[in-house]
């Protein structure tokens, strides 16, 4: 008879085991996913202003708006600041591109750009007016 009670409490300890962690992971999915939502939100935001303010710098250099994102990312500007003292760099730096070559946002998606108006915007539903 002894052995028959073990047995059976085994079986009933490896359930609880079960059912506790299922529970555990049902909590802790959805918490890892608004984590990982809340983080490509804050990358989002600081994505746009990176784009913005480069797409704005272009336009005081150039006296134009670029024609398109693309052409932020492959560009570099030199900015004399003295006779003999040169300021360069990049526009776009350490952005995520597409196969094409174009920024992408956090969630995979193109950014959109108006090239009259120097408008850079989300393209991912749910942040187009960010």
């Amino acid at each position: 008879m002894l052995m028959r009670s073990q047995k059976g409490a085994g079986v009933l300890e490896t359930l609880l085991v079960c059912i506790l962690i299922s529970i555990l992971i049902g909590t802790v999915i959805p918490y890892y996913q608004k984590l990982t939502k809340e983080a490509r939100e804050v990358v989002l935001q600081s994505s746009l202003v990176s784009l913005r303010k480069a797409v704005e710098l272009y336009h005081i250099l150039q006296g134009k708006y670029p024609s398109d994102l693309k052409s932020l990312t492959n560009e570099k500007y030199v900015i004399p600041i003295r006779q003999d003292t040169f300021f360069s760099g990049e526009y776009l730096r350490a952005q995520a591109v597409d196969a094409d070559g174009y920024p992408i946002d956090p969630f995979g998606i193109r950014y959109r750009y108006d090239p009259k108006k120097g408008r850079v915007a989300s393209a991912s539903r749910g942040y187009e007016t960010w």
